[in-house]
């Protein structure tokens, strides 16, 4: 049965006790999940700002795909920053507003609007309890 494993660690540096199912996890190959193309983000941004009825150029996706760190929290955060405030200005999203809302995209946590938090908390979780304990479930 082919069987989808996921964690931090390749398989074979996970820290198992039965010799022959490390051996085992020795011989799986490990693909490593790189961040996601433009062609993904600028989807996922659709998604999410079609989830919230927003109807946004495709200039200022270019501009935010140009720009956003390259993670599913970063992009559900600038779409929840860049909703909240067009709605407190009245304006269209844009990349003049974007640049407003969005100051560092690079270096500024994206993570301040609560709605983000839960998500970020829970991945920061997984990926704590999969340092702490190498092999995830296992």
């Amino acid at each position: 049965f082919p069987a989808l494993l996921a964690d931090a660690l390749p398989p074979a540096r996970w820290a198992v006790a039965l010799p022959d199912l490390a051996s085992r996890l020795r011989a799986i190959t490990a693909v490593p999940i790189g961040e996601p193309e433009d062609d993904l983000l600028r989807g996922l941004l659709a998604r999410l700002l079609a989830a919230r009825q927003l109807r946004v150029p495709g200039t200022t996706l270019d501009w935010l795909v140009a720009r956003l760190p390259r993670t599913h929290a970063a992009a559900i955060g600038a779409v929840a920053r860049l909703d909240a405030a067009a709605q407190a200005s009245g304006t269209a999203i844009s990349p003049a507003l974007a640049r407003q809302v969005l100051p560092d995209l690079r270096g500024e946590d994206v993570f301040d609007d609560p709605a983000v938090a839960a998500f970020h908390d829970a991945d920061a979780f997984v990926t704590e309890a999969s340092q702490e304990r190498p092999g995830g479930l296992l």
